[in-house]
């Protein structure tokens, strides 16, 4: 997984991360967020967002896709997963593949995402398909 340089994006409303994160991202970009996808492969890189989380503010539409995620992970990583809360979340999407050996992943993920004012919760268990 590559790092992308750093943005000044105050009127970014829209970030698609695949399999890349950006190595700095000022906060008053974070926050103008509302519509946030995340592709990611490796459980390191899902780990390195938690802190990011807090700093969403008006994310609307999240969607994140962990259905090609590696079984390999180093469980101190699993259990210093901050909690992550989407207040203003209102469609949440949440994928993953549960023939891939990564449940005990998918669930400490899942135990750590929270959407209190969400109206739309789509949870999509694949099977062997990314």
């Amino acid at each position: 997984m590559g790092f992308t340089s750093a943005w000044i994006t105050p009127m970014l409303r829209t970030l698609d991360l695949r399999e890349t994160l950006p190595s700095s991202l000022p906060e008053s970009s974070l926050a103008a967020i509302t519509n946030l996808k995340i592709t990611l492969n490796t459980f390191g890189d899902v780990a390195n967002l938690f802190p990011i989380f807090s700093k969403l503010e008006q994310v609307e539409e999240f969607h994140l896709d962990v259905s090609g995620l590696e079984t390999r992970y180093d469980t101190r990583q699993l259990e210093r997963l901050q909690d992550g809360v989407f207040e203003a979340a209102r469609t949440v999407t949440l994928r993953f593949d549960e023939d891939a050996g990564s449940i005990q992943l998918w669930q400490a993920i899942l135990f750590k995402l929270y959407y209190p004012n969400a109206t739309s919760l789509t949870v999509e268990a694949t099977r062997g398909v990314t």
